[in-house]
């Protein structure tokens, strides 16, 4: 075990990236396959039957299936691009969970070749809402917020 930590100290950062890169491509690949998996069998099981399959023998967690059941509808026109940029489900999750302005944003980052993280999607949403409601208007909210308790 200890041979193989020193080999990997010693490994050219280069073949390091690839190898990193390669294995991104293969999690995307294989999250995506599974949601289109998942879509197709929509149309042969009930949702509720589907939800517990899904739970109970493939051990998905059960807070993923709102956004693996909404992916078609949400974002499946953009899946080459998810497909392509490698975006990890976490960061899918929260593109379907935001609003329409955001995640089109995300997507035009993503598709300039910009990474997008879950922070990212987060500054987006700020942004859209003080592009739609104003800077002062946007202020006053966070003024209002500020003084409200918790």
């Amino acid at each position: 075990m200890a041979e193989k930590a020193d080999n990997m100290t010693s490994e050219d950062p280069g073949a390091l990236m690839k190898r990193i890169l390669a294995n991104r491509k293969s999690i995307a690949k294989a999250q995506f396959d599974m949601i289109a998996s998942i879509g197709q069998m929509r149309s042969t099981m009930s949702d509720d039957d589907l939800r517990s399959f899904l739970v109970v023998e493939c051990g998905i967690p059960r807070s993923d299936l709102p956004s693996i059941f909404a992916f078609d509808e949400t974002l499946g026109s953009c899946e080459s691009l998810l497909r392509k940029r490698c975006v990890p489900f976490h960061v899918v999750k929260a593109l379907i969970a935001t609003d329409a302005d955001t995640r089109q944003a995300a997507l035009d980052a993503l598709a300039d070749g910009t990474e997008v993280d879950i922070p990212t999607v987060a500054r987006l949403r700020r942004l859209t809402i003080r592009n739609r409601i104003g800077a002062s208007a946007y202020a006053e909210r966070g003024r209002q917020r500020a003084m409200t308790p918790t």
